[in-house]
């Protein structure tokens, strides 16, 4: 072979100087590296939209890296700097290795814009996964690549290279970002690519609750391991050596119907189960299963055909403190732990694999807690009242149910059975002016709080009055209280408007609290003529 009129620098150098050319004539923006440490020998500016319209919202012009490299044109291959071609595929914005070819007249007559996407990120990756395992430094390697693998050949003009340019850079550069990013971190990987070994010291029993998230574990040896592009290395997100760990299982979803003696509840649930060869080795295999607020662990003991079943049934332990609900789903929830202390509940839970499990739960396999029936009774009166105030889809705590229970309950009472309620009893001045020898017709009007809730009623009730003599104030006690509407309120005006709407009656008594936080909640705030009284 004739010697080449040039040596390699030379060569090199004379393709960056008519690269820079190029840019000139395409208009665009060339700023060459001073000294080239970081993989490129360019940063390519397109200029800005000369448009004046929208200058706030328009696009910021393309930029991009780009390596040049020279060959001579009989030859397909260029040898890049490992460390150089980290640098390029892993820049956040587009990069490329421009690849001229020149003939032994020093013309140029071609060109490869490889764009560093897809294969040849590959490529640079997986040669750097290997530089690590063999303990080698990426700036003493030298990557050989066929420009003819990864672009194709055009004139070497600037035409050509804007039109390359404008093709491989979107023009939503977030889109753009986001689709790069992604690639850099999921080429290579196949399933099941992490892997954990982890030596356990602990009984069974801890084992198994570990794995279904219900405890963490310690472990002696934790090793963690990655394969990509089929190299495995220590895995570097998980630190190897002793550990506690928590693990957080994936749940299936399930299906879960309890029946009582009255009723039917049906709920969405989550089966959380050990992996297989934990469940297989276990004496006491244990499955998960959790609702919105209830959870269940169903242990099972014996095999094949004598396989005996252990419920333990409880309100969620996991549930955030304060944690708000709908009245009627704390209802629910109670109404079936309270049911397992009254004759029993079946339970049926249907798996994503057609599996069924059924159990019936009683006192003995759920250990019922003490307070099941109390917050069953309560949490039944308040989804009634809520409902009955048009806000069945609020949310409360237990706590503020429990707050609120003796409202609650008498407000749900009178709903259900008037004449199971007590009348009430309250004073007023002996100023005021009104007959007392007989029962006067009145409309109570009252509102308490339930959490951030104000329930307003109205009730009808005869009212009689005793004292009143000289100094002392007049003692009204009322007989049975029937319920003439009750709403949820936000405000004082709001609920002036809701008792104006209700039956009237010639005189009318306002208690209790008109809204969050209100000072006068329970005092007797007025007892004046209705707008039809005497």
């Amino acid at each position: 072979m004739a010697m080449r009129p040039l040596d390699s620098d030379t060569l090199g150098e004379l393709g960056e100087k008519e690269f820079g050319a190029l840019c000139a004539r395409a208009d665009l923006i060339a700023n060459i590296a001073s000294r080239d440490r970081a993989g490129w020998d360019y940063v390519i500016d397109f200029r800005a939209d000369k448009g004046l319209r929208g200058l706030d919202v328009r696009p910021a012009p393309i930029s991009a890296r780009v390596q040049v490299k020279t060959q001579w044109n009989d030859q397909d291959g260029i040898k890049l700097r490992l460390s150089s071609a980290e640098q390029l595929v892993k820049h956040n914005g587009p990069s490329f290795v421009c690849v001229l070819a020149v003939d032994d007249d020093l013309q140029f007559t071609g060109m490869r814009m490889i764009h560093c996407r897809g294969t040849i990120v590959g490529r640079v990756l997986k040669r750097l996964r290997e530089a690590e395992a063999r303990a080698e430094r990426p700036n003493g390697i030298w990557l050989t690549i066929k420009p003819s693998d990864f672009a194709d050949a055009t004139a070497a003009d600037h035409r050509a290279l804007r039109s390359a340019l404008e093709a491989a850079c979107s023009s939503d550069q977030m889109a753009y970002l986001t689709a790069k990013d992604r690639e850099r971190k999921t080429i290579g990987f196949e399933e099941g690519a992490r892997e954990l070994k982890v030596k356990f010291s602990a009984n069974e029993d801890e084992i198994v609750d570990a794995f279904l998230g219900l405890r963490p574990i310690k472990a002696s040896m934790v090793s963690p391991t990655e394969t990509r592009f089929g190299i495995a290395l220590p895995w570097h997100d998980v630190p190897e050596g002793p550990a506690t760990l928590s693990i957080r299982p994936q749940p299936d979803r399930c299906a879960v119907v309890f029946r009582t003696t009255d009723k039917t509840y049906r709920m969405r649930g989550r089966a959380y189960r050990p992996p297989a060869q934990v469940n297989a080795a276990a004496a006491r295999p244990k499955v998960l299963i959790r609702t919105d607020l209830l959870r269940m662990a169903v242990v099972s003991k014996g095999r094949g055909q004598d396989i005996t079943l252990t419920v333990t049934i409880g309100l969620d332990d996991d549930l955030p403190e304060n944690a708000k609900r709908k009245p009627s789903e704390w209802r629910d929830a109670y109404a079936v732990l309270a049911g397992i202390t009254r004759g029993g509940v079946e339970m049926q839970v249907g798996f994503t694999r057609k599996q069924v499990l059924s159990q019936r739960l009683e006192d003995a396999a759920a250990r019922p807690g003490p307070e099941w029936r109390k917050l069953s009774r309560l949490t039944n009166a308040a989804a009634l009242v809520f409902e009955r105030a048009c806000a069945p889809n609020a949310k409360a705590s237990l706590e503020d149910l429990w707050a609120a229970g003796n409202d609650l309950t008498t407000l749900a009472a009178m709903i259900r059975d008037p004449k199971s309620v007590t009348g009430v009893t309250f004073t007023t001045q002996r100023e005021i002016a009104l007959p007392r020898p007989e029962a006067i017709p009145m409309m109570l009007g009252n509102s308490f709080k339930v959490g951030e809730h104000v329930i307003a009623y109205g009730a009808r009730a005869a009212v009689t009055a005793t004292g009143g003599e000289a100094e002392t104030d007049v003692t009204w006690s009322s007989d049975t209280l029937v319920v003439l509407g009750l709403q949820r309120v936000t405000s004082e005006r709001q609920l002036y408007t809701f008792l104006d709407g209700l039956p009237p009656e010639p005189y009318r008594v306002i208690t209790g609290v008109y809204q969050a936080g209100s000072p006068r909640a329970g005092s007797i705030q007025a007892a004046a003529p209705g707008p039809e009284g005497p």
